[in-house]
């Protein structure tokens, strides 16, 4: 299985899915991500906390949320639902796997002086080798992405150990 990370979004706007046949409710955020994901050739088997775990009953809760290190350390990788595709949020992805990129091309034992190095070549490629460009739109999507909700969820630190 793949677990499922993402921000549950409105809890009072739901919208149906089918679950083992039967009719179930999601909030908007989980049908987006479901959606896209569904248009993949081979759909993933997930597990998603707002399904697997029956929010009606708190003692289920508070067991599955005590093993929930567990279930992410167990499912073969994470998927981090940060939102749909808005505010460049494209150019944002480009320049983070970019400077991915830096970053594997010096090795696992990078030294924090080397961290920096790449992240000072990476930051100059977004404005331009040193030159100012009108906007910085690497640096305005790069800046969106990261003020989405996502990143502010408890969880997080949980989900990726």
């Amino acid at each position: 299985y793949q677990a499922l990370s993402y921000v549950w979004g409105d809890p009072s706007v739901r919208l149906p899915i089918r679950v083992d046949g039967k009719r179930f409710l999601v909030t908007e955020n989980l049908f987006a991500v479901l959606s896209e994901l569904q248009k993949s050739a081979d759909p993933p088997t997930l597990w998603i906390d707002a399904i697997c775990i029956n929010q009606e009953d708190n003692v289920e809760k508070a067991h599955q949320v005590a093993r929930m290190n567990a279930i992410y350390e167990g499912s073969q990788r994470v998927i981090a639902w940060l939102g749909p595709a808005a505010d460049q949020s494209d150019l944002a992805i480009q320049k983070l796997q970019r400077m991915a990129g830096f970053w594997e091309s010096k090795g696992p034992d990078t030294t924090p002086e080397a961290a920096r190095e790449i992240v000072r070549q990476a930051t100059a490629e977004m404005v331009g080798h040193g030159h100012y460009v009108q906007g910085l739109p690497h640096i305005v999507a790069l800046r969106s992405l990261f003020l989405r909700p996502w990143w502010e969820r408890v969880w997080i630190i949980q989900e990726g150990s």
